[in-house]
C-alpha cells in the first residue's frame, strides 16, 4: 500500500510540474509572439513614414523642376 501512495504522490507531482512548465512555455510563446508583433509594427511603421518622406522629396523635386522650366521659358 506504501509503494501505491509514493507511486501516486510521483506520478501527481510529475503532471504537476509537467503542467506547470506547458504553462510557462506557453507564457514564453506568448511574449515572443508579442515581441515578434510589436516589432513587425513599428517596421510597419517606419516603412510608411519612410514612403511618406520619399514623396515629399518627389514632391518637392517635381515643383523645382516645374519652377525650372517657367524660368527657362522666360528667358
Amino acid at each position: 500500500m506504501n509503494d501505491k501512495q509514493s507511486r501516486d504522490l510521483q506520478l501527481q507531482d510529475e503532471r504537476r510540474r509537467r503542467k506547470l512548465e506547458d504553462k510557462t512555455n506557453m507564457r514564453s510563446e506568448l511574449d515572443n509572439i508579442q515581441r515578434l508583433q510589436a516589432e513587425m509594427d513599428a517596421e510597419r511603421g517606419m516603412q510608411q513614414e519612410k514612403r511618406r518622406q520619399e514623396r515629399e522629396y518627389l514632391q518637392k523635386m517635381l515643383e523645382e523642376n516645374d519652377k525650372n522650366k517657367e524660368r527657362q521659358k522666360t528667358l
